[in-house]
């Protein structure tokens, strides 16, 4: 008797688990869709911030400048509100990703002291910066610290009308650094400095003038400080002011310009050579990295999707790997949980590091926990050597023909000036490729041919194309094939522009 009540009681656990495993997975999901949301809804506010730039007249009534002013004013708040929101996203989902790479701190504060000249405006402020004029090299996450510091700064203008916002920093011998950002502005109760870090949190009462955001401006700064290892403190009088202090610790440091004299002593003939497994399906990119190690001691193999990749793994040795995010088959994820099961396995002894190369500053918790470090396109050759631990000869000469005759879209890195023709040519194929598989009963490889176009298009910095093919990601699954192949047809004449300045 007891037994069958036992395992009644244990069957309706076990119900009650899965439907709770079932609600999990349903807000998990919601999640996913949340933060692909707001990544959606950047594109056309982007779109509409360039517009108000663009449109602008030269001259303007007082009163359609007063309009003209609130509409900036509304598109930017916007933007803060869907970048506070995403980086809600990322928190709840352990998905901040924590960079290590040297950073000028000095070229970080005098960033953040134009930023700030330009919010204050009319204000009658006096912005004053205590800190060193000379560079400060040091290691760390520079978009992260500054995040943090636009963001106390931001509020510290926001919520001060008359007097004095200051940044100051002091500098501890046991490599910690304190930015204290003290304002005259209305100041907060004990109630409120309680409170001040929770989400959503406005304290509209403290000034009617004031716009109200998210709230969740200080709970993303308390959360990016503690994710760095460090501490936040505020002090705050009611109609006084307040006073914020992040403690951080930093490591120094070279300069770029020390670490390149150091390595012009380097013999690289006597350096042994390292064997790099490079994944990536698209032609372009690979060619771009094997530029970029061209005078280096590196035996580069390449592989095209995720599949032969783990071949690869399984006939030789690496000394690194270097694997696309996207690709067919298999994710640059998956290849990496797989190195991760073969060296807990015992192969792959020589490994010393898996990269990913990802079109995106921040990736999800899963990632993190696998790739040693994360890339983002287009590759900077200083930061890729540093990662291979390879020396960048002082001597190279750059001996690549100018073959655009002029750029449209800004400078292009002198890497790839050799590998434009070839660039022109996969772009033409992909877009006719594109072309033939949406007006067939088989659009399979949409996915693929859309994924390679944006990368391409990324790789060589062309940013209002790259914006045009996410725009066609966005349509391919809701609209008809006339429009999807009316916004290809779009693509097509923004690169005959762009072929056409081309020699």
């Amino acid at each position: 008797m007891k037994r069958k009540k036992l395992e009644k009681k244990l069957a309706k656990r076990r119900a009650a688990l899965r439907v709770l495993t079932q609600h999990l997975h349903q807000a998990e999901l919601l999640n996913q869709h949340y933060a692909m949301w707001l990544h959606e809804m950047r594109s056309p506010l982007l779109v509409l911030q360039q517009g108000l730039v663009e449109i602008k007249p030269n001259q303007l009534s007082p009163d359609h400048q007063a309009w003209w002013s609130m509409v900036e004013t509304a598109a930017q708040q916007l933007n803060q509100n869907i970048n506070d929101l995403l980086s809600l996203s990322q928190l709840k989902n352990h998905a901040i990703l924590l960079q290590n790479q040297p950073f000028d701190l000095t070229a970080i504060l005098q960033s953040l002291h134009s930023m700030a000249k330009i919010l204050l405006g009319d204000k009658p402020i006096d912005l004053v910066f205590d800190v060193p004029k000379s560079p400060i090299w040091l290691q760390g996450d520079a978009f992260r610290l500054t995040q943090v510091l636009s963001n106390l700064l931001t509020n510290a203008i926001k919520f001060t009308a008359s007097g004095q916002v200051k940044l100051t920093l002091h500098q501890k011998h046991n490599n910690e650094y304190i930015f204290s950002l003290a304002d005259t502005g209305c100041g907060l109760t004990v109630q409120q400095q309680q409170k001040l870090f929770q989400p959503f949190q406005q304290f509209l009462q403290t000034s009617s003038a004031v716009q109200a955001g998210t709230g969740l401006g200080l709970f993303i700064v308390h959360s990016l400080v503690e994710a760095m290892h460090g501490s936040i403190e505020v002090e705050s009088i009611l109609g006084k002011g307040s006073q914020f202090s992040v403690t951080l610790s930093f490591s120094p440091a070279q300069m770029p310009s020390q670490v390149e004299v150091a390595n012009n002593e380097v013999d690289l003939a006597v350096v042994e050579p390292i064997r790099l497994l490079l994944a990536d399906d698209a032609d372009l990119s690979r060619q771009f990295v094997m530029n970029l190690l061209a005078d280096q001691p590196v035996e580069i193999v390449e592989v095209v999707d995720g599949a032969q990749a783990l071949n690869a793994l399984q006939k030789m040795a690496f000394d690194y790997a270097l694997l696309d995010r996207f690709m067919p088959g298999f994710s640059g994820e998956q290849v990496c949980q797989q190195i991760r099961q073969l060296q807990m396995d015992g192969a792959q002894e020589k490994l010393k590091a898996v990269y990913l190369v990802s079109a995106e500053q921040v990736v999800n918790a899963d990632l993190n926990h696998c790739f040693d470090s994360v890339l983002v396109k287009p590759l900077d050759k200083k930061q890729l050597l540093r990662l291979l631990n390879l020396k960048q000869p002082v001597s190279a000469k750059k001996t690549e023909k100018i073959f655009c005759k002029k750029i449209i879209h800004g400078k292009i890195p002198h890497e790839l000036n050799g590998m434009l023709p070839q660039f022109i040519l996969e772009v033409e194929q992909i877009l006719s490729d594109l072309h033939r598989v949406l007006t067939s009963t088989d659009q399979s490889d949409v996915g693929d041919l859309v994924h390679r176009l944006k990368g391409s298009f990324m790789l060589f910095q062309l940013s209002d194309m790259t914006q045009l093919v996410e725009d066609l990601q966005q349509l391919i699954p809701n609209e008809s094939t006339q429009t999807i192949l009316a916004q290809l047809d779009k693509i097509g004449e923004q690169f005959t522009i762009f072929k056409s300045s081309c020699a």
